[in-house]
């Protein structure tokens, strides 16, 4: 059994067009399985204003690195 995945993100009417066909032609869909997300993550859409601007000086506030040349091609094998 061959699987054939989609490489770019369709909107949910192209999605059931899809599966339409793919059934019209004796090809069986499988449903997708729900994204999972990163429960310790949290939605930034959510976050209040103060809570965001409250994020963005913690970051600041953190110490910076240069990036050196050395350390480039060890991180990114360059």
């Amino acid at each position: 059994m061959q699987t054939i995945h989609l490489q770019q993100d369709i909107s949910d009417e192209q999605y059931q067009m899809a599966v339409r066909v793919l059934e019209a032609i004796n090809i069986a869909v499988k449903k997708p399985k729900p994204s999972r997300k990163n429960p310790a993550r949290s939605d930034d859409a959510k976050m209040t204003e103060q809570d965001f601007y409250n994020m963005i000086e913690e970051r600041l506030e953190q110490p910076t690195y240069p990036l050196t040349g050395e350390k480039r091609k060890e991180w990114f094998d360059v």
